[in-house]
């Protein structure tokens, strides 16, 4: 499943390039329209692609998606969310910031959360959690600072959450990785990539054809194995 994975040249729809390449099926999902043009497009590549058009700050999001997810009827084992931050107008009000903020990451946690429980079931699992690197990118050199401030916290927060889901998840086989793009100035990102325990995650190898979860990173480098 990959979620924020319409656009062409971000994050998600990196992922689901290298799951599907890998021989998986995808969920894909993003609010926009052109997530039926991105799945056409993964389809492309042999992957059994299911789109989903939904808002990612639904409250109800995570339990569509989740529901899809039980309605195929295959285990999901490899997942790539993305908690999408979007930048802010200096004008904005800081209860409208952190509320934008905490639905964004909110929503990526409860699916997270449901994934992982489904994937415990299974014995087995991988989940990529990233923040979408837009809201760092400046739009003007005066506002370039609180985007970037508003992602890192952003990406701090969902760091600390996938280091206690993993701690939770114990010896179970489910893997939690966070792959946080870092600004490091106009049009430029660094990836910073961190298995359990401050380890680099090792590549996806196919088994098969299966369901997988996705998300919205235009990162580098291979997802996690989920074994």
């Amino acid at each position: 499943m990959v979620t924020g994975a319409s656009g062409g040249g971000g994050v998600g729809f990196a992922f689901a390039k290298q799951f599907a390449r890998r021989g998986y099926d995808l969920i894909v999902s993003d609010s926009c329209d052109e997530i039926h043009t991105a799945a056409a497009a993964l389809s492309g590549l042999g992957a059994n692609v299911q789109p989903i058009q939904v808002d990612a700050r639904l409250a109800e999001r995570p339990y569509v998606l989740y529901r899809r997810v039980l309605a195929a009827r295959q285990p999901v084992v490899a997942a790539a969310l993305n908690s999408p931050v979007d930048g802010y107008d200096l004008d904005d009000s800081l209860e409208s910031v952190l509320n934008e903020m905490v639905a964004g990451i909110g929503q990526t946690m409860r699916l997270a959360r449901l994934l992982a429980e489904e994937m415990v079931m299974h014995g087995r699992g991988g989940i990529i959690l990233t923040v979408s690197p837009a809201a760092a990118e400046p739009y003007s050199s005066d506002r370039s600072d609180h985007q970037v401030a508003l992602y890192r916290a952003s990406a701090a927060f969902l760091r600390d959450f996938a280091q206690t889901l993993q701690h939770e998840l114990g010896q179970t086989g489910v893997r939690v990785t966070t792959l946080l793009p870092e600004p490091v100035g106009p049009g430029g990102s660094r990836m910073h990539r961190a298995g359990p325990g401050g380890r680099g995650a090792r590549p996806l190898q196919p088994a098969g054809r299966r369901r997988v979860a996705s998300a919205d990173a235009g990162g580098t480098g291979p997802p996690a194995d989920p074994r």
